[in-house]
């Protein structure tokens, strides 16, 4: 029986219909398939781009600039069609993230309060005791990052403040005042006021 196609290549044979499946297509071929197969033919083409790897990357650099605003707005289209059709599981994706990181950030606030002795906590703004642990009230705890990378999870870095005098630290007065010069003016002002009251009494 001879062979419909034969891989010039490996000399893999193809005998019948379901052999073919094994050669890439080829629109003028015989059986309308090429006499290369499929292995060889990503053995070829493996080889080709570590070869030309710089003149592939010049071509694509190339075709980009020259066609860019079509590329980007074939692309922008993509994405939004994408977004359109996968819309219920990138919600539900969404709500579990925000979940999964709401209760990240909580065990690790538990963490630090653990780790400082539990409540209540000193404000390092005010001095005055925090005894709200959660919500969104001016009384309630936060942790300030004293070096400003919300990253670092140090005992040293993150100090328990009011969520009020958290505030406070990160707003900036007309000047420029950077938040921890605004604390030590703040602190000064407190200090003044205090000497001035006790004098006068």
């Amino acid at each position: 029986m001879s062979a419909l196609r034969t891989c010039i290549e490996c000399g893999l044979a193809a005998f019948d219909v379901d052999d073919l499946e094994m050669f890439i297509k080829k629109s003028n071929g015989k059986y309308r398939r090429a006499n290369l197969c499929k292995e060889c033919y990503n053995k070829r083409q493996k080889s080709y781009k570590n070869e030309h790897k710089e003149q592939i990357k010049q071509y694509k650099r190339r075709h980009y600039l020259k066609h860019r605003e079509e590329i980007q707005k074939r692309a922008s289209e993509r994405y939004r069609f994408w977004r359109l059709e996968h819309r219920e599981e990138l919600l539900v994706k969404e709500q579990r993230d925000r979940d999964e990181k709401r209760t990240w950030f909580w065990l690790k606030q538990l963490e630090l309060v653990a780790a400082k002795g539990g409540m209540p906590l000193t404000c390092w703004h005010c001095g005055k005791l925090i005894t709200k642990m959660e919500g969104i009230v001016p009384e309630a705890l936060v942790f300030h990052s004293v070096d400003g990378n919300h990253e670092n999870w140090d005992l040293e870095n993150k100090v328990p403040v009011h969520r009020g005098c958290h505030s406070t630290l990160h707003t900036k007065d007309r000047k420029g005042v950077t938040a921890e010069e605004r604390r030590v003016m703040i602190n000064e002002e407190a200090e003044a006021l205090f000497r001035r009251q006790h004098k006068s009494s």
